[in-house]
């Protein structure tokens, strides 16, 4: 029963850091904001649960924001690579003296 009570917890994570990246991606087109906001959960996820979960929730999240304009969809690669980098990097400690 605590396991299944931990996989929901992450599922949930998990959903939230897809839905910040597509809301993200809504800010900055009706903001015109020269950000890419849409990889925060991204950052986020691949952060606190590891390269390959940031990936997953990087692929998913574009191909979301692909659903209304098939044109970005090339940009999944990208966001799979922000994910596994921000993973890699988290996991051997370089963000702990970032500032």
């Amino acid at each position: 029963m605590e396991q299944f009570k931990k996989d929901c917890k992450v599922a949930g994570f998990i959903i939230v850091c897809i839905l910040i990246n597509f809301l993200g991606k809504q800010l900055s087109l009706i903001c015109s904001l020269p950000l890419w906001l849409d990889n925060m959960g991204t950052v986020i996820s691949a952060y606190a649960l590891g390269p390959v979960i940031g990936a997953i929730v990087g692929f998913t999240g574009n191909i979301i924001n692909g659903m209304s304009d098939p044109n970005i969809n090339i940009y999944a690669t990208v966001s799979v690579a922000v994910g596994l980098l921000v993973g890699i990097y988290a996991r051997k400690k370089m963000f702990e003296n970032l500032f």
